[in-house]
């Protein structure tokens, strides 16, 4: 029982000095909408990139990797950064490793269809923790459908280079919509360091089928 209690207040204490940041700088998730007319939203909107090989990996070739977003008619998104076809990803259940942009969005449909596995410990799981700011964010498109700001948090260490608790930092990515079908991020943007980056990262959208997810801003905030 006292061992219980432990890790009961431990988890407690953890939770409690987690912080999510910058929350009064967020985009106004209660009115917010996005019009089918702006962006197709059955579907998902990604960045393919590649990346220097590391520790994980038995390759030295760069690993094709593929940023993907997921938007929600009332702005609610959620993001999925770096997936690559190499990773045995828990949640994506028949994978097999491939380096290659094809299996990279392959596995990100694994990762949607983990949802509703037949098997109870993987659905468990692999429900992209929906009570978790982590990866969550909000879209939103302004002036005649032309500009794009998506903001999202991301964990990282309260003292970096450090060990130390985590909390949640936000970021923001301003860009223009060029078609219902792709968008261009010019800018990126710490709230966390203030710092811009200019980028080129051009976004396409794939159809494919969408987690199940209530929008946590809504909930918590």
């Amino acid at each position: 029982m006292k061992k219980f209690l432990f890790i009961l207040t431990t988890s407690i204490i953890i939770l409690s000095c987690a912080v999510n940041h910058n929350t009064k700088d967020l985009i106004d998730f209660k009115t917010n909408k996005i019009s089918k007319k702006s962006l197709k939203l059955n579907g998902y909107y990604y960045y393919q990139f590649e990346a220097e090989s590391n520790q994980n990996y038995n390759t030295t070739e760069k690993i094709k990797r593929i940023n993907a977003i997921f938007i929600y008619d009332d702005g609610y998104s959620l993001y999925l950064s770096g997936i690559d076809g190499l990773y045995p990803y828990y949640c994506a259940e028949g994978n097999h490793p491939e380096n290659s942009f094809e299996n990279a969005h392959r596995n990100i449909e694994l990762l949607v269809n983990a949802q509703n596995s037949d098997d109870k410990k993987i659905k468990k799981r692999c429900d992209f923790e929906p009570n978790y700011i982590n990866h969550k964010g909000l879209t939103q498109i302004t002036e005649n459908n032309n500009k794009i700001k998506m903001q999202y948090y991301q964990t990282e260490m309260q003292i970096p280079n450090k060990d130390s608790f985590n909390s949640y930092y936000l970021y923001e990515m301003n860009g223009e919509v060029k078609n219902d079908s792709t968008f261009v991020i010019y800018e990126l943007k710490s709230y966390r360091t203030n710092k811009i980056e200019n980028v080129n990262m051009v976004y396409k959208f794939k159809k494919c089928n969408k987690p199940e997810l209530m929008n946590y801003f809504k909930k918590n905030i």
